[in-house]
Formats: C-alpha cells, structure tokens, sequence
C-alpha cells in the first residue's frame, strides 16, 4: 500500500512494561507490544485479534495517544503520535476517536446523554451552542437511539443502547479514525450483530476508517478488511481477512481459529439451531 493512501502507519512499534512494584530485585521486563508494524488505507476496517495478554489494546492504547511509545512511530493523517505536541494534541484528539470496551462504564451516570454528546462538540467548538442539540438529537437518530434519549440518563438504557450512546459522542467531533477497543464483548450475541450492522453503515455514510480490537475471529471476520493477529506482543500473521482465516499459516491462528464457536448452519426451515460448533484449522 502506498503511504499517501494510508490513515495510519506503524513502524516497529515497542512498549516494555516492568513486572510487579516498588523496588523489589525480581521485577522484569515484559514486552507488551515488541516490533509491530502495519499501516491501514482509508476508509477500510483493520483488525488487530489476539487473546488476553497479546498485546493488541496496549497498541490501540499507543495509536491513541494513551500509552507511551518506548520506541518506534505512529502516523496518523499527519500527526506523529510517538512525538504529539502538546499545541497538537487537540487537534488530533479531532482525528481519532476511541470507542471503550464497557459501555456501563465508559459514561458519566450523572451526565444527561444529551450532554455527554455534545461535550466534545463544546470543547472543539465545533458549533454555536445554540446549535448544539439538533446536532446531538441528529446524532443520536443515526445511530438508532430514541428521540427521547437526550434528556434522559444512561442508567436507562440497556447495554447495546449505551454503546450506540458511545458511538455517538465519538462521532460528535466528526473524526476521521475510530479505534474500537472490543466493543461488542460485553454485549449479547444478538446485539453484537446489531452494533456491527450500525457500525457498517456509518463507515459507508462517512467514510470512516476503523482500526477493531477483538479476540473473536468470527466477529472479525464480518467487519475487518485486514487483520493481524498478535501473540506475546508480537503480529504472528497479517493479511486479508479472508485468507487469513481460512487458510491461516501459523500455529497460533490455527489454533485461535479452532477454538473459535461459530453457529451450525442453517436447518432446511431456515431457522439457525442453538447448537455451535468448533472450526478446524
């Protein structure tokens, strides 16, 4: 891929944690995420995949800004993360956005929804505050929540409905970039579809270019364009989506790809039955 074509561009990218606290003589290194590289074309979805431990949320951690890099770069439309100017960080703060985990956690329960939408709009100033809940109430529309939501609290929402909350005030300061840090796992199987299909539809109406953390290959495999799965801090295999999973090369993904549920296929009625099934490497 040619570098004017990509959002982002990733170079031997090292972060090196120590073990345990305090001063003790046993602490060690632990190579969190150690020479990885890739870089994304715009517009399209790269996955980074891998178990507990492998390293993929400290690097979209070092993507946004939120974990130091000890060694390597980040390039980001144009902004050299592993080197942000404090003059720049606002500004590239309006480049990328990140989408958290937990949506029960990732939003103020004192705060109204409207306000939690609208507090990026007011910290960029992006539009007259007398502008700003159209804004918010249009943004809130397109992705799928009720008119009503902006005046109410997030405790009242299910946890699908709060992250489509979280989508929203990422989408609040028109980035370019979302980085989204498993952001179906902690929501049922039949609203995880949903957030993928509300996900899918944005990045067609805005051209949006997603860098998507996950464990699960299978939820992978809907939305990623690219993948590179990661193990002990380091990407064991890169490419297609496509061919990475079905014809995987190295042990690691064979083995992931193995342990992965999917659902049986459909019955002649065409109905899904409730049993799952193991893929094979």
């Amino acid at each position: 891929m040619m570098e004017e074509d990509a959002a982002i561009v990733v170079r031997d990218l090292r972060r090196t944690f120590l073990s345990g606290h305090g001063f003790s003589l046993n602490r060690k290194r632990i190579k969190a995420v150690d020479g990885v590289s890739f870089s994304v074309k715009r517009g399209t979805t790269f996955g980074i995949v891998g178990e507990s431990g492998s390293g993929k949320s400290t690097a979209a951690r070092m993507l946004c800004g939120l974990e130091r890099i000890d060694s390597g770069s980040v390039l980001i439309d144009g902004f050299d993360v592993s080197n942000l100017r404090k003059a720049d960080r606002l500004a590239f703060r309006r480049i990328l956005q990140l989408v958290f985990q937990d949506p029960y956690a990732a939003l103020n329960p004192y705060w109204k929804v409207g306000n939690l939408v609208a507090e990026g709009m007011r910290v960029h100033q992006l539009c007259p505050a007398g502008e700003r809940r159209a804004r918010v109430a249009a943004l809130l529309d397109q992705c799928g929540m009720p008119a009503d939501a902006i005046d109410r609290y997030p405790h009242e929402f299910s946890g699908g409905q709060r992250q489509r909350i979280c989508i929203a005030r990422a989408l609040a300061v028109q980035p370019k970039i979302l980085v989204l840090d498993e952001p179906v796992s902690a929501l049922d199987v039949s609203i995880q579809a949903q957030i993928l299909l509300l996900l899918q539809a944005l990045q067609r109406e805005l051209g949006l270019t997603y860098v998507f953390i996950s464990h699960n290959l299978a939820v992978v495999e809907q939305l990623c364009d690219h993948v590179a799965v990661m193990k002990t801090g380091q990407v064991v295999e890169a490419g297609v989506t496509e061919e990475v999973i079905h014809h995987p090369t190295h042990p690691y993904t064979q083995a992931l790809i193995a342990s992965t549920p999917v659902p049986e296929p459909r019955s002649r009625r065409g109905k899904e039955t409730r049993t799952t099934q193991h893929r094979r490497p």
